[in-house]
Parts: structure tokens; sequence; C-alpha cells
């Protein structure tokens, strides 16, 4: 049985914060990247634990201000792996465990992000919310999936399943307007084509 104790979640808590100061000042490339990409693996499981097993984590033992935290996180990952899109041919050649890293940040972010939403009491429209988190979802999938990153890929993709399970029951009981029926199915066509890519 794993340890999903108040300690490891603050060693979540370290993680974000880290690849936060990293990416943003800069030191991102420069950085030791086999100590982060060891604590990305070690977080990024128990993350994971915690969206499907979110009753182990009492309001004392969360981790702190995810959606402030997460938000930043996700669209730093966003701008600095547009950055290294844009440098392809001339950061190739020595990026690749950078990226690696980079995208298991991101990946990261977007679990971070889903599970404020399970934690949080406010009410919510749950085909709002699913949509929100496929919105997130694509993205990262298909920069994955460019990238060759296949267990970044299937594990979004995975959080993605229950996601459009609830957009589609929105549909199927005729909750939504037909602009909104249309985003669904965009969704569908997206998800189904990035796991026949898989």
């Amino acid at each position: 049985m794993k340890d999903h104790s108040s300690h490891n979640v603050k060693k979540v808590d370290d993680v974000v914060d880290s690849l936060q100061v990293h990416l943003t000042s800069g030191s991102f490339q420069n950085a030791d990247l086999e100590h982060l990409s060891a604590r990305l693996q070690s977080a990024i499981p128990l993350v994971n634990f915690w969206l499907t097993n979110p009753t182990t984590l009492d309001k004392l033992t969360r981790p702190k201000d995810l959606d402030s935290q997460c938000c930043k996180l996700w669209n730093t990952c966003v701008r600095e792996r547009m950055s290294w899109t844009a440098q392809r041919c001339e950061t190739e050649r020595d990026a690749g465990d950078a990226n690696t890293v980079l995208m298991s940040a991101w990946l990261l972010s977007f679990l971070c992000l889903e599970l404020d939403r399970v934690l949080s009491n406010k009410p919510s429209d749950q085909a709002e919310e699913a949509s929100y988190m496929m919105g997130l979802m694509v993205p990262l999938v298909k920069a994955s999936i460019n990238d060759a990153n296949f267990e970044t890929a299937r594990l979004a993709l995975q959080r993605g399943a229950a996601h459009l399970d609830n957009l589609n029951l929105a549909v199927g009981r005729g909750e939504k307007e037909p602009a909104e029926d249309k985003v669904c199915f965009n969704f569908q066509a997206k998800y189904y084509a990035m796991r026949i890519w898989l």
C-alpha cells in the first residue's frame, strides 16, 4: 500500500513550486533534469491516485493553492512549449531530456487542475467542467503524440475519457444548446482520433 500522507502532499506542493521557479527563471534547460524528472515521476502517480480516491485527502492535507499555482504552471508550460516548437530545428539536438521533463510538468499541472475541481465544494455544471478539462487535455495529448511521449498522452487521455462521458450524458439528456452540442461532438472527434494514433 502506497503512502499518501500529508508528507507526500507537501512533496507535490514542492514539485509544483520548484517547476514554476525553474520555468519562469529561464534556468529550466540548465536545471538538474534527472532530479526534476525523478520528482515528477513520483508526484504524477500520487495526484492520479488522489483523483480516483479523493476521500484519502482531508481538508488539512490537501495540496495548497492548486488552482492558482497550477494555472500558472500550465500557462508557463504552454509558453515554453510554443517557444521550443518555434526553435525546434535549433534545439532538437540537445533539448530531448528537457522537453520530456516539460511534458511531464505539463501533465502534472493538468492533473492538479482536475484535482482542484474534484476537491472543490463549489456547485458546478458537470458538462461545463468536462468541457473545460477536455479543452486542456487536447493540446497536451497532441503535443505528447507529436513528441512520441506516449505515456503522457495515454494518461491524459485516460483522464479525458471520464470527462467525455459526462459531456455525452449531457448531450443525451438534451441539456445543452445546439452550439454546445457541436463543441461536444468536436471533442469526441478529437478524442477518438488521438486514441487511434495511440
